[in-house]
């Protein structure tokens, strides 16, 4: 996807072919538009339970296994030119690749689900398309392109909607917000789409919202506060089981702790942290959190367990 204008709307063309199909129709003395082909439907059917096994991976942080459901998925799609469908698709494995950040092969897929969007004009799907895009712009600190994407996106919602597309717009340019020290901004729009996916029971994305307001009230000095929602993120992706959610929100409450000058607690949950990514064998996210360990250690006045971080931390490079 790119972030060129949108194409002209196909409502005429759109118009013009249902007035065909209402002629044959009528020529032919059909009473009802005959069902898909049991094989179509066999397909999508496949490509959404295949996508589901694949988001089940994802949120465990195994990423090649989700990656490989998704290119089923996609497969299935392409088998029968659901084209909502492989656009789905295409985002859904940009986002692996986002995740892993290998950006080139992440904005490949994600300009081809675009394509689609703006071809089928569609809402929903474009929605999707300029969170992602915003989300990519956002990793790689294209600022500028990040706000114009997610605004664009926002300028697809219908006034007063309440879906899962508009609470990741929301949560999105909240993060923006926060990012570029817009508390009020980023406080404001992380509620809305707190609002919403409480309503939903969307917990998962609660538990986003919650680890987006703990980052948001740490940098404002209310560690307090920080702590109350960073530990509900944990409560949420606990529920959840969302293990690279879980270690996130471990790593947040650490740093809050630390911010309070409780180091204790601060070297308990990063411990916690790397044991759920070297569980999952994310060795980048595992590196990282032991060198918080180490520096952790270190306020402590402990030299030997900060030794012994910096000798397990050498093991990854």
């Amino acid at each position: 996807m790119t972030g060129s204008s949108m194409r002209p709307s196909r409502t005429n063309l759109q118009l013009t072919r249902l007035a065909l199909l209402t002629a044959i129709i009528v020529l032919t003395g059909c009473s009802s538009v005959p069902e898909p082909p049991d094989e179509i439907l066999d397909a999508q059917n496949r490509a959404a339970q295949l996508a589901g096994y694949g988001n089940n991976y994802f949120t465990r942080g195994q990423y090649r296994q989700a990656l490989q459901f998704f290119e089923m998925s996609l497969r299935e799609n392409l088998s029968v030119d659901h084209l909502p469908g492989v656009a789905r698709s295409h985002n859904s494995i940009g986002r692996v690749y986002l995740a892993v950040e290998a950006y080139d092969s992440a904005r490949l897929h994600f300009d081809a689900a675009y394509a689609i969007a703006r071809d089928e004009n569609s809402p929903r799907l474009l929605q999707q398309s300029y969170t992602n895009l915003g989300e990519l712009a956002l990793r790689q600190a294209d600022t500028a392109a990040a706000r114009q994407y997610f605004t664009r996106g926002i300028a697809q919602l219908r006034p007063d909607e309440s879906s899962f597309e508009a609470a990741i717009l929301y949560h999105n340019l909240a993060g923006l917000e926060h990012r570029e020290s817009n508390a009020g901004q980023a406080r404001r729009l992380t509620e809305q789409a707190l609002a919403i996916n409480e309503a939903a029971r969307r917990f998962e994305e609660m538990a986003a919202n919650y680890y987006l307001l703990a980052a948001i009230e740490s940098q404002a000095g209310n560690q307090q506060q920080a702590l109350e929602y960073a530990q509900r993120a944990l409560a949420n992706d606990k529920r959840m089981e969302n293990s690279t959610g879980i270690a996130q929100d471990l790593a947040a409450i650490a740093q809050i702790y630390t911010r309070m000058g409780d180091y204790d607690k601060a070297h308990d949950h990063y411990r916690r942290a790397y044991h759920v990514y070297s569980a999952l064998r994310l060795n980048a996210q595992a590196a990282r959190v032991l060198d918080r360990l180490q520096e952790t250690a270190a306020l402590q006045g402990d030299t030997d367990r900060a030794d012994y971080y910096r000798a397990r931390r050498a093991a990854y490079e």
